[in-house]
C-alpha cells in the first residue's frame, strides 16, 4: 500500500488505518485504490440494503435524509415538514424550497420537485399526478 502522509491537524484514527491496510491486503495489490472499495461499499449500502439507485447521489442522499428526519422528528414536526414539502410539490410554482433546490440542480424545476418528494420518508404521501405540469 502506498504510504499516506496525513497532516497532524487531521489525525488518522488507528482503526481506520487498520481497515485501510486490511482492504489493501484483500485487494492483493499494494497500489490498489481503496476508493474503489468505498464506491462498492456505497453501492451495497444504497442499493442492496436500502433499494436506492446509486447513479444519482443527490436522490440517494435525499431519500436517506428523509428517512433520517422521519426517524428523529416528533409527530408534530414531521406533520409540519411533510405538509410543507407536499404543498411545495403540489404548488407547481417556485416556492422557497423549490428555489433552493433549483439552484442545486442548475435550474431544473421538475428535478427540484422530485428531490423534495424523495425527502418524504413515505413517497406515497404525494401522488404521481402532483408532478404533472399544469
Amino acid at each position: 500500500m502506498t504510504a499516506l502522509s496525513v497532516p497532524s491537524s487531521r489525525p488518522f484514527d488507528d482503526r481506520k488505518a487498520d481497515v485501510l491496510r486490511k482492504v489493501s491486503r484483500t485487494l492483493g495489490d499494494p497500489e490498489a485504490q481503496p476508493m474503489l472499495v468505498g464506491a462498492f461499499a456505497r453501492d451495497v449500502w444504497f442499493w442492496h440494503l436500502n433499494g436506492i439507485e446509486t447513479g444519482d447521489l443527490q436522490r440517494a442522499g435525499a431519500v436517506l435524509l428523509g428517512r433520517d428526519m422521519a426517524a428523529i422528528a416528533g409527530k408534530e414536526t414531521r406533520a409540519e415538514v411533510v405538509a410543507r414539502l407536499v404543498a411545495e410539490i403540489r404548488s407547481h410554482s417556485r416556492c422557497p424550497l423549490t428555489q433552493e433546490l433549483m439552484r442545486q440542480t442548475k435550474g431544473d424545476f421538475l428535478r427540484a420537485r422530485e428531490l423534495m418528494r424523495d425527502l418524504l420518508a413515505d413517497p406515497a404521501e404525494i401522488s404521481p399526478e402532483d408532478f404533472l405540469a399544469k
